[in-house]
This record gives structure tokens, C-alpha cells and sequence, in this order.
């Protein structure tokens, strides 16, 4: 079976990712990277590649119950693979750059070999907006200024997470904790650089990742 591909769904509201995704995409000739297209044909052959592989790693809009497909203004694959799907597949490893994929990977934590996840990301200001029409101190403090910021962090997370993954060859465990070494480095050099405005609310996010961070599966430390 082959080793790592990674999966970015095409996606306006998602744009940010490229960035990682192209830059790991030019360093790391090893891995297989796929952008899903705003298309079924696309989406289709996407889930037909994670069957061949031993590790996937998806950045994307995801939820408790799925993993989103690729959207544009005239096309929405709002599932590409539901966690019943997962149940089903061969194990697998899983690493997943998308909201509530914590709460996907409980639901899969019997026949997954292990699975990284996350709690919320905010990543568009537009929907903390619409939060705070319910919860008008939610996400507080918080702005359009230190989204995109908190953006730039997730990248930079991503790309040294999959550079440290492949040269390393870590296990579940292992690249677990490197993550969160990774964020509460993040979280430091942020704080100590005066320069930076806002930044204990842009490094109250990272903290929230970290805290939020799950990992599962049978076999986390192999």
C-alpha cells in the first residue's frame, strides 16, 4: 500500500490551504497530493486514491459527521466521506486540518490505526460574525485582523507537521506531540515579538487548537 497523500478540496472559503499544500507539494516529491476539482468526477477518483493509501492527510471544511468535498460558485460536494465510510475502509491513519474532525474520529476510533484531529477552527470572520448574533460575547476580542494571522499559523503548523512526518517517519504518538510542541512554539514566538499587535488573542487561539487537539485510534505508537 502506498505511504502518505494528501487531499485539498478546492474551495474559495478554504483558499488559505493552497499555500501549504503547494509549497510541501513542491518539497516532498515522495507524497501523492491531490487538489479535488469543483467536479463528482473528481470527487470520485479522490475517494477511490485514499483506498490505496496507508496515511491520509486532509486539509478542509470537515464537521462531526464528514469530510466536505471541493465547491465553487456553481458546484457543492458537501460530503466527500462520511465517518460510516471511514468505519469502513481498511485501517488507516488520519490526519485531519478541519473543524470538529475530533468528534469524526471518536466515532471511528475502533477500526482506524490512529487519527490527529481538531476542535473548532475559526478561520472566517464572517462566521464569527454570525456566532455572535447568538453569543455576543463569543469568540471575544476577535477580529478579521487576527483570523488572518491565526491563518498564517495554521500554515505554518501544516507544513513543518508533514516535512517532520515524512523525514522522520513518526508514529501517531510521536507526531502528536510534535504538533503541539509545534503550536506552543507558534504561541511563544508570537507573545515575545513586540511588534505584534492583538497577539495575546491570536495566541488564545492556538492555545484553544492545542487544548482541542484529540488524538485516537488502535494503534497510536506504532
Amino acid at each position: 500500500m502506498k505511504k502518505i497523500l494528501v487531499i485539498y478540496p478546492h474551495d474559495p472559503t478554504t483558499s488559505f490551504l493552497i499555500e501549504p499544500f503547494q509549497y510541501l507539494q513542491r518539497k516532498l516529491k515522495s507524497v501523492t497530493f491531490y487538489e479535488i476539482q469543483p467536479n463528482d468526477d473528481s470527487n470520485n477518483e479522490c475517494i477511490e486514491l485514499i483506498k490505496k493509501f496507508e496515511t491520509i492527510i486532509f486539509m478542509g471544511h470537515g464537521s462531526f459527521q464528514k469530510l466536505s468535498g471541493s465547491k465553487n460558485e456553481s458546484y457543492n460536494r458537501d460530503c466527500l466521506i462520511s465517518y460510516n465510510e471511514i468505519q469502513k475502509l481498511d485501517s488507516k491513519n488520519w490526519i485531519l486540518f478541519s473543524c470538529n474532525s475530533t468528534d469524526l474520529l471518536k466515532k471511528c476510533s475502533n477500526t482506524i490505526q490512529y487519527g490527529i484531529g481538531f476542535g473548532d477552527l475559526p478561520t472566517d470572520f464572517n462566521d464569527i460574525q454570525g456566532i455572535r448574533e447568538f453569543d455576543a460575547n463569543a469568540y471575544k476580542n476577535i477580529n478579521d485582523e487576527i483570523i488572518e494571522r491565526f491563518k498564517e499559523s495554521i500554515n505554518w503548523i501544516i507544513s513543518n507537521t508533514i516535512s517532520e512526518l515524512l523525514e522522520k517517519n513518526l508514529n501517531g504518538l510521536d507526531l502528536y506531540h510534535y504538533m503541539r510542541i509545534l503550536i506552543s512554539r507558534r504561541m511563544l514566538d508570537i507573545l515575545k515579538d513586540p511588534r505584534n499587535t492583538n497577539q495575546k488573542e491570536h495566541a488564545k487561539l492556538l492555545f484553544e487548537m492545542k487544548q482541542e487537539m484529540l488524538i485516537t485510534g488502535i494503534k497510536q505508537n506504532i
